[in-house]
């Protein structure tokens, strides 16, 4: 009985392996055949959809030309060929613009987390799970590699969060230089509730012992809140218009507290070119063609359900998706509201007073030189310029 099975077993192996040739054949296990729309392939040679060392990353092949020219000769790309055997520098004449479609570059305390969380659940987009700091630091084959991983997710656009970047004149230039085409998602926040909310964050998270925060005013103001001064810093605006440099410059310059709290030593010399646009009163910095997305940090919860929807319509399109986004759960209780301080306070007057007179610089600049521009794009701009103005009003005072 058993040799007659083994017969039969025999006999069907040759048909058996011809069945298997056919279907590897006329099957592509590879990732190859599914194209991201600029014209770059991916092909994972271990089919993992994600990649736990530098190993592994050296084996994620792909085939595919420059984004900005599809007529470009394509030619199969590893890790290596990007960034040297030390990951610590890009290759010379290596165009890596297509490792981010967009980046949600700014500012601290005003939803960035809660966005990426969200974008990163659309079927199209690929996302780190946390922020990528290559570029905030300037190690933008840090950024580079991290950003790599993402590929083997096959999804149409690949995006980031830093929300840092936009703050200091590094990332700034190494957006220029290596990705000039990636979109620049910006969010936004009354000043004095941003303030609250960063204030009670680092209290509670810093490892050193925080300043009062009614002293945090003057030189000593955190730089996170200089939207206007880090906006202009794109250099799309005309800052030798004295109208227009009398909001921006005052707000330029950091002082040596100012530049630590970003990451810049104090005793950096002035000549420095990392920190000479903050220093230097009269630098009028190069311009950026990256495109902008402003919004406010209601926006993705808004409880008007037309505006919520337009938010929605009008942050896809700036993308570029081909599916719309899914409706923003509301967001539960933050638990800032654990206050360390309440702003509202009496005792931060001064502190209102001077933030205030911020938001009314940043708003007036905001409305009448940044949000014109075409590359510039807000949802529901009627509504947005009425919370950007309500800036010039404290928010504790009620009228």
């Amino acid at each position: 009985m058993a040799t007659m099975v083994e017969r039969r077993v025999v006999r069907y192996i040759p048909l058996a392996l011809v069945m298997i040739i056919i279907f590897v054949e006329t099957y592509d296990f590879s990732l190859a055949s599914v194209r991201r729309p600029s014209g770059l392939e991916v092909r994972a040679t271990s089919g993992a959809a994600s990649i736990r060392n530098k190993n592994e990353l050296e084996q994620l092949q792909i085939n595919g030309s420059h984004a900005v020219d599809a007529s470009a000769k394509r030619k199969p790309l590893l890790l290596r060929d990007i960034v040297d055997s030390e990951f610590q520098s890009v290759n010379a004449g290596t165009d890596i613009q297509f490792l981010a479609d967009f980046g949600i570059v700014g500012h601290p305390k005003t939803g960035t987390t809660t966005l990426m969380r969200w974008l990163r659940q659309h079927e199209e987009i690929a996302m780190p799970m946390h922020e990528v700091h290559g570029l905030t630091f300037g190690k933008v084959a840090k950024f580079a590699t991290e950003m790599y991983e993402q590929l083997a997710e096959n999804k149409r656009f690949i995006g980031y969060k830093a929300p840092n970047d936009l703050s200091t004149p590094k990332p700034r230039e190494l957006l220029r230089k290596y990705f000039p085409q990636t979109k620049l998602i910006v969010g936004l926040r009354h000043p004095v509730h941003c303030f609250e909310s960063l204030y009670n964050f680092n209290r509670r998270n810093s490892r050193n012992k925080m300043p009062s925060a009614e002293t945090l005013i003057g030189d000593r103001m955190p730089p996170h809140l200089l939207y206007h001064a880090h906006l202009a810093a794109l250099g799309k605006t005309n800052l030798t218009d004295p109208l227009e440099a009398a909001l921006v410059r005052p707000y330029m310059p950091m002082s040596a507290m100012q530049l630590s709290l970003i990451g810049v030593a104090s005793s950096a010399s002035v000549n420095d070119p990392d920190i000479l646009e903050l220093r230097d009163p009269t630098y009028v910095p190069p311009r950026m063609e990256n495109q902008v997305f402003l919004y406010d940090v209601s926006q993705p919860f808004d409880s008007n359900v037309e505006r919520n929807d337009q938010f929605r319509r009008d942050l896809g399109t700036f993308l570029g998706l081909s599916k719309p986004l899914d409706r923003l759960l509301r967001r539960r209780s933050s638990s800032n509201l654990h206050y360390e301080i309440d702003i509202c306070d009496v005792r931060f007057v001064e502190l209102r007073k001077e933030l205030v007179q911020l938001g009314q610089a940043a708003s007036t600049w905001l409305l009448n030189y940044f949000l014109p521009l075409p590359d510039v794009t807000v949802s529901s701009p009627e509504h947005m310029k009425e919370l950007i103005m309500s800036w010039r009003n404290d928010p504790c005072v009620k009228n």
